[in-house]
C-alpha cells in the first residue's frame, strides 16, 4: 500500500494510479465514518489490492527481464516502506490505549499490535473473531488484517514468479497466475456456499480452531489472493491500437467503482464473487489510466497528493477513529466525524513527511537493513506482549472507581467463577431431580445460561435439561451460521431441542437469547445466509420462529429477555481521562419487548419476563445491589444478578397466564 508508482513495464512514473489509491483510501475512511452514501467503501481495500499486484508484478517482471532481480533488494525495498510507519502506528497506539482502555482491551490491543508487527494480524482476528467476542470498536488495530494480508503476498509471490519465469513459453507466466486466480475465487466462492458441509466432516480437533465461514473467507490470503492477480494479469493484456479505446474502458471502470462503492453495504457476502466489481473496475482504470482525458480526474493534483501519503492516512485513521469513539462512548455526531477525517489527512501527511518518506530514501542494499527491520518487529511484538497481563499497569485505574463490579471487571476482564451466574455444565446437560418425570427446558445461547446456577438453587425439585450453546440460536427454520466446533454444539442442542420439545415428559421451557446479536449471523436450513435490514425485520422472522418451533407444545413457555446493556467498559476507563459515561441504549431490548408482547397470544399459555423491568427504574439500571456486582460483563449476570430475575421466571411457570397483546408479564 506504499511506495512511489512506476509503471509496471517501463518503470515511468503513473500518476494515475497515485489517484486511483486516493479513491481507495478516501472510501475505505468515508465508509468508517459512517457517512451516507458510502456503504461500499469498504471495497477500497480491493482496490489497494488490485494496484499492489499489478505494480509487485510488474516490478518483479521487468527486473526478472533485465536479469538483475534480487530477492534481498526486493524485500528490503518493501520493509522500508511498510513497516516503520506501521511499527510507529502500533507503539502509539499502545501509548493511548495506556491511557485510555480499560486492561481487557489493553490486553486485545497487545495481542493484535503482536501479531500486526509479526505480518500475522489477519491470521490473529480470524482467530480470534466470533459472533460476540471483542466489538470492532475496541479494537484500534484491526484494519492491519488488509496489510498482513498484503505482506504474506510480498513473502509468497516473488519466489513463484521467479521459478515460473524460468518456463520458456511466453504466456506459461500469465497462465500460471491465471490457475492460481482462477482457484482462489473458486475456493471463495465455493466455501462461502459450503462451509456448514465442510466443518461438518472435520475433526472436533480441527473444528474447535476454526471461526466461521465468512470470516475464514474475508480475512485468509487463499480466499483473496485472486484480487491481487486481477491486477497482475493487466500486465500481459497488449494496449489497443486506438487510444479512444481507452477512454471508454476507463469511464467503465469508473463507473463500475462508483457503482459498487454507493450501493455495496456491510450486510452482503464478501468476498467471493461480489469482489469481481471492485477489482475489475480497479484493473480497467489502471489498464486505461493513460486515456488522454477521461483518466485526468485520477491525474489531478489533489489526488495524486493524497494517493501518495495513502498509506499513511490508511494506518491512522482507523486508530484514531476508535480512540475518539472510546473516549466519548458514542458515535460520532457530523462535526465530529468531519475531525476525524480532517485528522486523519493531517496525521496521514507527518507519518508520510516524518516516518515514511525518511527510511524509503535510504538506497543501501545489505543483509544489516533487513535483520534490523526483522529485530524491531520482534522487539514491537513482544512489547505487545508484556501488556497482554490485565494485572500490567492495573494502578492507571486509580482508587476513585469505586463499586466492586467495576474494579473486578476492569483489572481481571472477568469476574471470579464464584460471581459467575453459570453452572458451567456442558451445553447439553440435565441438573436438579433427575428423578422427577416432569423436565423444564432451558433452551438458548449464553445469555439463558447465566441462570443455571439460580435456577438450580431456587428450584431444586424441577428435572432442568439445558439445550444452549454460546451464539446459537434456537428455532424452527433459522439457525447461526457455522462457526467451527461451536457449529457442532449448536446442531446438537438444535437437533434436541426438537426431539425434546415433542417429549411428553416436557412441560415446561425457559427461553432467553440475545434476540438482537442475530442480526447478520442467521441462515436458513439449507444454509442460505439471512440478513435483516432492520430490528424490526430481524424480531418479525425471531418471533415468526418461535411460533413456529413451539406450534403444538402444551406445556408452559417463558420467553426472557436479554438484560439491558451496562455501561461497565466506560466506567472502567483509566482515571487519565474523565468517565462521563452516557446511558447505554435500550432500543434493541425495547423493541423486542414490544414487538414479542403483540404476538405473546400466538403461543398457547407463554409469558414474557424482562429483567429491564427489574434492573431499571426510569431511565438508570442498575449495575451493582450494594457492593454485589450484578454483571460478569457488559451483557452477562452473576449469581447476584440472576437472584434478582429468576424469582419472576419461576413465578411464571407456578402461575401461568395468557397476556394481553399490549402487555407483557414480568415481575
Amino acid at each position: 500500500m506504499s511506495g512511489r508508482l512506476t509503471s509496471a513495464v517501463d518503470g515511468t512514473y503513473r500518476a494515475d494510479i497515485e489517484g486511483l489509491r486516493a479513491v481507495a483510501v478516501l472510501s475505505v475512511l468515508l465508509f468508517h465514518l459512517g457517512v451516507p452514501g458510502f456503504g461500499g467503501g469498504f471495497v477500497g481495500v480491493d482496490i489497494f489490492f488490485v494496484i499492489s499486484g499489478f505494480l509487485i508484478t510488474g516490478l518483479i517482471k521487468r527486473d526478472v527481464e533485465r536479469g538483475v532481480f534480487s530477492f534481498q533488494r526486493f524485500y528490503l525495498r518493501r520493509a522500508r516502506r511498510i513497516l516503520p510507519a506501521l511499527f510507529a502506528t502500533i507503539l502509539i497506539s499502545y501509548c493511548v490505549g495506556f491511557l485510555l482502555l480499560i486492561p481487557e482491551h489493553f490486553r486485545q490491543l497487545g495481542l493484535s499490535g503482536a501479531a500486526a508487527a509479526l505480518s500475522l494480524s489477519n491470521v490473529y482476528f480470524w482467530a480470534h473473531s466470533g459472533y460476540f467476542d471483542l466489538a470492532a470498536k475496541y479494537q484500534p488495530l484491526l484494519h492491519t488484517w488488509s496489510l498482513s494480508v498484503e505482506e504474506q503476498f510480498y513473502l509468497l509471490f516473488p519466489p513463484f514468479l521467479a521459478a515460473a519465469s524460468r518456463l520458456r513459453s511466453r504466456l506459461a507466466i500469465p497462465g500460471l497466475i491465471a490457475i492460481v486466480g482462477l482457484a482462489s475465487l473458486l475456493l471463495s466462492i465455493g466455501v462461502q456456499h459450503s462451509y456448514s458441509a465442510i466443518v461438518d466432516r472435520l475433526p472436533d480437533r480441527v473444528a474447535f480452531f476454526l471461526p466461521d465461514g465468512p470470516t475464514t473467507i474475508f480475512y485468509l490470503p487463499m480466499f483473496r489472493a485472486f484480487e491481487f492477480v486481477i491486477g497482475a494479469l493487466v500486465l500481459w493484456i497488449p494496449a489497443p491500437r486506438d487510444r479512444r479505446i481507452l477512454e471508454l474502458l476507463f469511464a467503465l471502470g469508473v463507473a463500475i467503482l462508483c457503482y459498487v462503492i454507493t450501493r455495496y453495504d456491510d450486510r452482503m457476502p464478501f468476498p467471493g464473487a461480489n469482489a469481481l466489481p471492485p477489482c475489475l473496475g480497479a484493473a480497467l482504470c489502471i489498464y486505461a489510466g493513460t486515456a488522454d482525458r477521461s483518466a485526468l480526474l485520477l491525474r489531478n493534483p489533489l489526488a495524486t497528493f493524497i494517493g501518495k501519503i495513502s498509506y499513511s492516512i490508511y494506518l491512522v485513521h482507523w486508530p484514531l477513529l476508535v480512540f475518539v469513539r472510546y473516549y466519548l462512548y458514542r458515535e460520532l455526531q457530523p462535526i465530529e466525524s468531519t475531525s476525524v477525517f480532517l485528522l486523519s489527512l493531517a496525521i496521514g501527511f507527518a507519518s508520510y513527511r516524518w516516518i515514511e518518506q525518511p527510511f524509503r530514501r535510504q538506497q543501501r542494499v545489505s543483509s544489516r537493513p533487513l535483520v534490523s527491520y526483522a529485530s524491531a518487529a520482534i522487539a514491537v511484538s513482544l512489547c505487545g506482549y508484556v501488556i497482554t497481563s490485565p494485572a500490567v499497569f492495573k494502578w492507571r485505574l486509580g482508587e476513585d472507581i469505586a463499586d466492586i463490579a467495576t474494579k473486578r471487571y476492569a483489572v481481571g476482564g472477568k469476574v471470579t467463577p464464584d460471581y459467575m451466574g453459570s453452572l458451567g455444565c456442558p451445553d447439553l446437560c440435565e441438573f436438579g431431580n433427575l428423578g422427577n418425570p416432569k423436565i423444564t427446558i432451558v433452551a438458548g445461547d449464553s445469555i439463558v445460561d447465566h441462570y443455571t446456577k439460580t435456577l438450580l438453587a431456587m428450584s431444586p425439585d424441577r428435572h432442568f435439561k439445558l439445550i444452549q450453546a454460546g451464539s446459537c440460536f434456537i428455532g424452527s427454520a433459522l439457525r447461526s451460521r457455522p462457526r467451527g466446533v461451536v457449529t457442532k454444539f449448536c446442531r446438537n442442542a438444535e437437533k434436541e431441542m426438537k426431539v425434546w420439545i415433542a417429549d411428553p415428559h416436557v412441560t415446561e421451557v425457559i427461553h432467553a437469547q440475545r434476540w438482537s446479536g442475530y442480526r447478520q449471523i442467521l441462515e436458513d436450513y439449507e444454509g442460505a445466509p439471512k440478513t435483516f435490514a432492520s430490528l424490526e425485520a430481524l424480531y418479525t422472522a425471531q418471533i415468526d420462529d418461535l411460533v413456529e418451533l413451539y406450534r403444538g407444545f402444551k406445556g408452559r413457555i417463558v420467553i426472557v429477555n436479554p438484560p439491558p446493556v451496562t455501561n461497565l467498559v466506560c466506567l472502567a476507563r483509566p482515571w487519565v481521562f474523565a468517565r462521563s459515561c452516557p446511558m447505554p441504549s435500550r432500543i434493541e431490548e425495547l423493541t423486542f419487548a414490544a414487538m414479542l408482547s403483540k404476538r405473546l397470544p400466538e403461543l398457547a399459555d407463554a409469558s414474557f419476563v424482562d429483567p429491564e423491568d427489574i434492573l431499571c427504574k426510569g431511565e438508570e439500571c442498575r449495575n451493582t445491589d450494594g457492593n454485589v456486582p450484578l454483571y460478569s460483563d457488559e451483557n452477562h449476570l452473576t449469581v447476584a444478578g440472576a437472584r434478582l430475575i429468576v424469582p419472576s421466571i419461576l413465578r411464571n411457570l407456578d402461575q401461568p397466564q395468557q397476556v394481553n397483546p399490549a402487555s407483557h408479564v414480568t415481575e
